[in-house]
């Protein structure tokens, strides 16, 4: 290689390097204006190592690829073809994902393998065009009709901005969905925001220096924009109490927190160190009830349960459809005496799709904010491990939000909903998804890079389908290294998103008290199931009816000006129960429509109170029942294809994991159980017509992330 070859081989290196730092400090920045970014060591050094990693990678292809074409067609070279290219390799990482979302759309398929196969068109369209492109230019610059360096310059920067702009605003606002009309009319509005970008960077800095200055300028307003609202929120920020109502009927708040597990509040969590000490403290103005029980064990069904109070079953509503609009809900009575009702869902289940919109004055699904940082581009493309997933997490790329509204999102439009009440008492339901798997409440704090976590999900894929066949034992060593490894990582990462509901907890009522209405509020603190780490040899949750999967945690918190001390409640207590509480403490007479529940703001003399679970498995495969009257549980599992039984008895008390089945040797007890569950179980009705909405690509997208879809 001659110097000159050399020479030109450096530049291109450094060029390629420079480019993945620009464009890492500018979507940085876009993010920082959108109010999608915060600062993070972790994130911003992986990522200063990891894009020009990657543009070195694309770039060094495209230099090949070049190479060759020079030799074979060498009237397309010209001198500013690494500038095409790289708004190429741009269009292919940054629209990737939006593309095969619009592809979808387009060609009317499902997300599957069609849909992957679709890209293909796309991954070959790019070049093709940047390839014309580049011979266009080429003959323009032969034939000394090329524009000048600025213009071009000008150019080339507005189509970098465009691509980068349009992304992260149709990640942010519209769900990566390029095709609704709002954002198609907005198209033309990021064009001329870049053109005027482009142009002010071209005017004010030579060519010379606008390598560095593309490196600085958004460095340095980055910083302007993340520090300076930090410092006038820190400065400015809310103090004191607004008292902005006084109305003789209690306000509502109830914050539910996706898959949360009962036994993981209060202090018998990790050996008495609580989890949620605010939530404990908090506690102790009401009610904590230690036996809580889920009338499922996932989340339409629980929810149905929650805003209804009647068992599942009797509705036929154990699978998800569109909500009837005869099922009498708890917004809609609250709204006919007098009050204001919202909901905050971030869970797809709980949304306009489903009709759950229909009972609520306000009602808003928060969507994802995207990726923190774009990674992986082919993963937008083809079918990908989960591995990737883990170390775009390990990276700090990726965390809740990047698919659904996170706790801080929620808190921030739950505050405003609270705010704008004035004259009017209000009912509030919070549904957040944390702790909700895929369990990246928290960001990353572990060591550098764990490759050991990265290879247990590699392999998890192929471990989990050979204990499901029954090739590959629980007790076999790799199991041991691999698979439960994997679980007890994922169970450390779920305790942290417990945590999460804690703060998010602290902040709403923290909010509550600045405004002056913590002595007229009720707030229930509850979960809609728990969720399992292999204890009956599943994990997550919508398999079974164990503990893990159903019990929850429930705490009533009565208005401080009410000086109300509820009952303990020794049967037990269940999701049906919240309606009619509310119901009571409102002072709304008649309680829930047919309602299974009663007010937990009264004693019963019975101490045995039973507690009803059902579940259909979303593959239809099995039918569970479950009866709770403690100490004992009994359920039954039914196989829908073969009809075969298997029942369950456990004593709760003695054996609260649900490990020894006490049928064989205590069948006169289990048969009296089943005899009470039997006439709930005959009230069971076939599900209703499915009117459920056609979901969109985003929407199968977000309910395949929480592992609602296959």
């Amino acid at each position: 290689m001659n110097s000159a070859n050399k020479g030109s081989f450096l530049r291109g290196i450094v060029f390629w390097i420079t480019a993945g730092l620009v464009f890492l400090f500018w979507e940085n920045l876009a993010s920082a204006v959108m109010n999608n970014y915060a600062f993070e060591v972790r994130r911003t050094l992986w990522g200063m190592v990891y894009y020009p990693l990657l543009f070195l990678l694309f770039g060094s292809l495209i230099e090949l690829a070049s190479f060759i074409l020079g030799k074979i067609l060498p009237f397309q070279r010209w001198s500013g073809q690494k500038q095409v290219w790289l708004l190429c390799i741009l269009a292919v990482i940054v629209w990737g994902d939006m593309s095969r979302q619009m592809l979808i759309g387009w060609f009317n398929v499902s997300i599957g393998f069609k849909s992957w196969a679709l890209n293909l068109f796309f991954l070959s369209a790019i070049p093709a065009i940047g390839f014309i492109v580049n011979i266009i230019l080429a003959k323009k610059e032969r034939a000394g009709i090329l524009p000048d360096k600025k213009r071009l310059l000008v150019i080339m920067l507005t189509l970098f901005f465009y691509i980068l702009i349009s992304n992260k605003v149709t990640y942010r606002y519209f769900q990566y969905d390029m095709l609704v009309m709002k954002n198609v009319l907005l198209q033309p509005v990021f064009m001329i925001v870049s053109f005027l970008l482009a142009w002010i960077m071209a005017t004010i800095f030579q060519p010379g220096k606008l390598r560095k200055a593309l490196l600085i300028v958004p460095l340095a307003l980055t910083l302007l924009v993340v520090g300076v609202p930090a410092v006038f929120s820190s400065a400015f920020g809310p103090d004191g109490h607004t008292a902005v109502q006084r109305i003789d009927q209690p306000n509502f708040i109830v914050l539910l927190f996706d898959a949360m597990r009962g036994d993981h509040t209060g202090s018998g969590e990790d050996e008495g160190n609580s989890l949620t000490p605010f939530i404990d403290e908090l506690a102790k103005r009401g009610r904590s009830y230690s036996s809580a029980y889920s009338t499922c064990s996932w989340t339409y069904p629980a929810v149905i349960s929650l805003l209804s109070s009647k068992l599942p079953n009797k509705v036929g509503l154990l699978q998800r459809v569109y909500v009837p609009d005869d099922l009498a809900l708890l917004p809609e009575i609250l709204r006919q005496n007098g009050y204001r009702t919202g909901c905050l869902s971030a869970n797809g289940l709980i949304s306009e799709s489903f009709g759950f919109d229909r009972s609520f004055d306000e009602f808003k699904f928060l969507r994802g904010s995207g990726p923190k940082q774009i990674f992986l581009p082919f993963r937008s493309f083809f079918p990908a491990p989960h591995f990737f997933d883990e170390i775009a997490y390990q990276f700090g790329f990726i965390s809740t939000d990047l698919f659904s509204g996170d706790w801080e999102d929620m808190n921030a439009q739950a505050s405003d909903f609270i705010e704008r009440q004035r004259s009017e008492p209000f009912f509030l339901y919070v549904h957040y998804i944390e702790p909700h798997s895929p369990y990246w409440a928290k960001p990353y704090s572990g060591q550098l890079i764990d490759f050991q976590q990265i290879k247990r999900v590699y392999y998890q894929p192929m471990i989990q389908a050979q204990v499901i066949r029954g090739k590959m034992n629980p007790d076999d060593p790799v199991f041991q290294e691999l698979g439960m490894g994997l679980i007890d990582t994922y169970h450390k990462r779920y305790k942290e998103g417990v945590q999460v509901t804690d703060e998010a907890v602290r902040e709403i009522v923290q909010s509550l008290d600045r405004q002056g209405l913590t002595d007229n509020t009720v707030v229930i603190v509850l979960a809609d199931h728990g969720e399992g780490f292999f204890e009956h040899g599943k994990t997550g949750h919508g398999h079974t009816l164990h503990n893990e999967q159903t019990a929850i945690p429930l705490v009533v918190i009565p208005p401080l000006s009410a000086e109300i001390e509820l009952p303990e409640q020794p049967g037990g207590v269940s999701l049906v129960d919240v309606a009619p509480t509310i119901l009571d403490f409102a002072g709304i007479p008649g309680g829930m429509p047919d309602g299974d529940g009663r007010s937990l703001l009264q004693a019963y003399p019975d101490s045995n109170r039973a507690s009803f679970m059902f579940l259909e498995t979303e593959t239809r495969k099995f039918y569970w029942t479950a009866i709770i009257s403690e100490p004992y549980k009994l359920m039954t599992r039914v196989d829908l294809k073969t009809s075969e039984i298997d029942t369950f008895l456990h004593n709760l008390d003695v054996d609260p994991g649900e490990k020894i089945n006490l049928y064989p040797s205590q069948y006169a007890l289990a048969e009296s159980l089943a005899t009470i569950l039997k006439v709930q179980t005959d009230q069971t009705v076939e599900p209703v017509a499915e009117r459920m909405e056609d979901l969109s690509p985003q929407e199968l997208e977000r309910l395949r992330a929480l592992g609602y879809v296959n």
